[in-house]
């Protein structure tokens, strides 16, 4: 951050170092910057203004996961067996601690 005259600037990069929970979500994260000040700025220093943004970014939670999804995360991580996977999921909507949307399929 940067004051010139009354007006602050803010400039800022980010990388990802590890993808960690986007991979499952399937979500993906893009890289910004990089923005280097090493060089320093002085008063009296003009800058070429390259890009003017303005934007809002609003996070979401990732999608909910349907029964296919769920089935194939248990066989991905070696949860149950292919006999017993069905039964688990339809375990978990009878004890109803999800509840599963008839026309998408996914369960909340």
């Amino acid at each position: 951050t940067f004051q010139m005259g009354p007006i602050g600037f803010t400039c800022h990069s980010s990388r990802m170092t590890s993808p960690g929970w986007t991979t499952v979500a399937r979500m993906n994260m893009e890289d910004e910057g990089p923005v280097d000040f090493s060089s320093g700025l002085q008063q009296g220093d003009y800058v070429e203004v390259e890009r003017v943004a303005l934007s809002r970014h609003l996070t979401a939670p990732p999608r909910h996961l349907t029964e296919s999804d769920l089935l194939a995360l248990m066989d991905k991580h070696g949860i149950g067996t292919d006999a017993s996977m069905a039964s688990h999921v339809g375990n978990v909507q009878r004890r109803n601690y999800v509840e599963l949307n008839e026309s998408t399929r996914e369960m909340k």
